[in-house]
Order: structure tokens, then C-alpha cells, then sequence
């Protein structure tokens, strides 16, 4: 985070584009759920998805469930709206929810 704050990137610039990928997730775990193969729905995603993202996002789907990602998106928000309040605060509030969702991420596929 600290060198990404070094190029001039903020901390709720960078969480907002966190929780945008966590709504893409969100949208694609839905159709995952009813019973769309993940590799089908990344490919057919509009916008399409970046190539070399199509493997990670497929993995991600399955991985995440959407009480999780429910979850991930609120407290995303929530970093979003506090990093732009309290500019101060925000590499810790992004290391904070990082952190979160690594351990969830963590937790996730080791059930798998």
C-alpha cells in the first residue's frame, strides 16, 4: 500500500476499484449459482473480462460465496466512505479490510 501511495495513488482510489471487482464478483457469483460453469460466464462477461484476469476471476467465483462477497462489498464501502472522510486514516483503513479479506480469501480456499 505504502508504494502504491508513493505513485500518487490514494487509499480510497484503491479501495474503490477493490469493491468494483467484489461486484463483479457478486454479479458473476449469481449466475454461478444457477448452475453457469464459471470459465462460460467469464467468457461471456460484458465488458469482457482482460485475458490474463479470466482464470483468476473463474478461480474467484467458485471460490467466494455470496454471503462472503455480500460481506466484502459492505466493508469496502465503508473503507471507501472513510478513507475519503479521514484522508489520514485511509492506508490504515485499506491495510485493515486488505487484511480481511486475505484471511477470508485464505480461509476459502483452504476448504476447497
Amino acid at each position: 500500500i505504502e508504494r502504491l501511495e508513493e505513485t500518487g495513488q490514494k487509499p480510497d482510489i484503491i479501495a474503490n476499484s477493490a469493491l468494483r471487482h467484489f461486484q463483479l464478483l457478486h454479479r458473476l457469483r449469481g449466475l454461478y449459482d444457477k448452475g453457469a460453469p464459471a470459465a462460460q460466464i467469464v467468457g461471456q462477461c460484458s465488458p469482457p473480462i482482460f485475458f490474463r484476469r479470466r482464470d483468476t476471476v473463474a478461480r474467484e467465483i467458485g471460490m467466494w460465496n455470496r454471503e462472503d462477497l455480500e460481506k466484502a462489498i459492505e466493508r469496502l464501502g465503508q473503507t471507501v466512505r472513510d478513507a475519503r472522510l479521514n484522508q489520514n486514516l485511509g492506508p490504515a483503513l485499506l491495510s485493515d479490510v486488505f487484511l480481511t479479506l486475505g484471511r477470508v480469501s485464505r480461509a476459502r480456499r483452504g476448504r476447497r
